[in-house]
């Protein structure tokens, strides 16, 4: 019984929790084609397995163990999705993507490197009304797949930031070093200043060189016209430090 107690806590001091600015509309959006009474939801965030859905406006009628058809659109890519719906909260679903092979490969292409960059807004330049707190200096996102956070001292110099990739996690901060994990829960928090989103990561008890690579592929491909070239070099390096 000790032992079992040990390993509980163990397994509990791996997560911890971290809150970002929240993004107020996404471009990705999937419409239910089997449903029209329920069509139009909100991606909230997505991983080749599966995703998770908000409806925009009104409720749904899908219950835990539906089929559930209909066609994700995302800047002008498109995905005609085959699924079920694995739970239900409120008017929020989670939905597992079908499992053959074929639907996989188009699932892929289309959460292709491609796709994501095409997709990537510098929120830190655009006029939408978005509560910046002062220390976030750069602020980059793909609706759903990708947000990267970076972050400054008070003397201007970066002091961390954070990739979301999926359900990956990578995070470098300054004096502890590059560490990796995965997106276990996302919570959304509203306070009197501002939309946030709450996250709960599982941190990698050793740190993945898959998802390193895979941070430093989607880092590559950011146009500087987001990012300063020093900033896209620091980042480059902390990844692999």
């Amino acid at each position: 019984m000790e032992r079992q107690l040990h390993l509980l806590q163990d397994e509990k001091a791996n997560f911890e929790k971290r809150v970002f600015p929240r993004f107020p509309f996404t471009y990705l959006i999937f419409k239910a084609q089997d449903r029209p009474e329920s069509r139009g939801f909100e991606v909230i965030n997505i991983s080749s397995t599966g995703m998770q859905l908000k409806r925009k406006d009104g409720g749904h009628t899908y219950k835990v163990g539906n089929d559930i058809y209909g066609n994700l659109h995302w800047k002008g890519a498109e995905l005609e999705v085959k699924g079920s719906v694995r739970w239900v909260h409120g008017t929020n679903l989670g939905i597992e993507f079908d499992h053959s092979d074929e639907y996989q490969n188009e699932v892929q292409n289309f959460l292709s490197v491609k796709n994501i960059i095409s997709g990537l807004r510098a929120v830190h330049q655009a006029e939408i009304g978005v509560e910046i707190p002062s220390s976030l200096k750069y602020w980059v996102r793909s609706d759903g797949p990708v947000d990267l956070f970076v972050w400054r001292h008070q003397d201007g110099e970066l002091s961390k930031f954070q990739l979301i990739i999926f359900k990956d996690f990578v995070e470098w901060i300054d004096g502890q070093g590059v560490r990796t994990g995965k997106v276990m829960n996302k919570r959304f928090v509203e306070t009197p200043l501002h939309l946030e989103d709450e996250f709960m990561f599982k941190m990698d008890k050793q740190i993945s060189m898959r998802k390193l690579n895979f941070a430093e592929e989607i880092i590559d491909h950011i146009p500087e016209s987001y990012l300063s070239k020093d900033c896209l070099n620091f980042l480059k390096l902390k990844i692999h430090s």
